[in-house]
């Protein structure tokens, strides 16, 4: 969903298992407006879950999964959407 005016807000909690994972969960929620597309605000509402953790040979690996809990285009109600990242520093 692309916009030019709005807002989020974020309701998020995190925390670190053993110091070696760390996960974390947001709630979010937008009011936007794609003044190209349409002719007022829309709300959407996600929950979100991601983490990270230390891979092999000195990487990172990250995940993250959201879910569109309501959006006011039906089409976008209930999808998913994950990513899974490998990072490595230098």
């Amino acid at each position: 969903m692309r916009y030019d005016r709005g807002g989020v807000a974020r309701a998020e909690y995190a925390f670190n298992l053993a110091d070696v994972v760390r996960f974390q969960a947001s709630l979010d929620q937008a009011l936007v407006e794609d003044s190209l597309t349409s002719s007022g605000f829309h709300r959407f509402t996600g929950f979100g879950i991601s983490g990270n953790t230390v891979g092999p040979w000195e990487t990172i690996l990250q995940f993250d999964i959201g879910v569109a809990l309501q959006s006011d285009f039906e089409r976008l109600r209930g999808g998913t959407e994950f990513q899974i990242g490998l990072l490595k520093y230098f």
